[in-house]
């Protein structure tokens, strides 16, 4: 649990802490070319616009082994009362929002031709109103309506970056 929670703190202060013990790298390892580098000193996570990720691992005195990957928390913009966004123009091709975050807009109606209604509905209220938050229609349509029979789903043509996992069973031949 130590681990978990000094990585936790690492996400959340933007710093990494040195490794307590750490004093000369294994000379067979060349670190300079691989672009390994271990903390011995108190460091800034480096900047950038994507997700922070700390690995923690533990290796159990009777054998057991535990790994967990820990993300940094970004809170939600929350919905304005006063909207005001102009990039979602059209919702039956999904035109993404200028932003990291994705929102799901559900939209329902008692049949297919009704959410045909709702879909050419919608996409001209969004065209009359270029201000619009995406995260306040959303919060509309996912929460204040109620649903019905008939769901329309459409993803975005934004993909998200991958993020791979490799488990190699009970070692580390790999």
């Amino acid at each position: 649990l130590a681990g978990i929670a000094k990585a936790i703190m690492c996400l959340e202060s933007g710093k990494i802490l040195p490794n307590m013990h750490f004093e000369d790298p294994n000379p067979d390892i060349d670190m300079k070319s691989l672009k390994i580098r271990v903390p011995t000193e108190v460091m800034d996570w480096p900047t950038s616009t994507g997700t922070r990720r700390a690995s923690v691992n533990s290796f159990g005195y009777g054998g057991s082994n535990a790994h967990v990957i820990l993300e940094n928390y970004v809170s939600a913009p929350q919905p304005s009362s006063r909207p005001n966004l102009a990039t979602l123009q059209n919702i039956a091709t999904a035109t993404p929002e200028v932003s990291d975050r994705p929102f799901l807009v559900p939209l329902t109606a008692h049949n297919d031709n009704s959410l045909a209604n709702v879909i050419r509905d919608i996409k001209g209220y969004i065209g009359r109103h270029r201000a619009l938050k995406v995260a306040d229609l959303a919060l509309t349509y996912g929460t204040r309506r109620r649903s019905s029979a008939s769901l329309a789903l459409k993803e975005s043509a934004k993909t998200c970056t991958r993020l791979g996992f490799v488990f190699s069973g009970h070692g580390a031949q790999w």
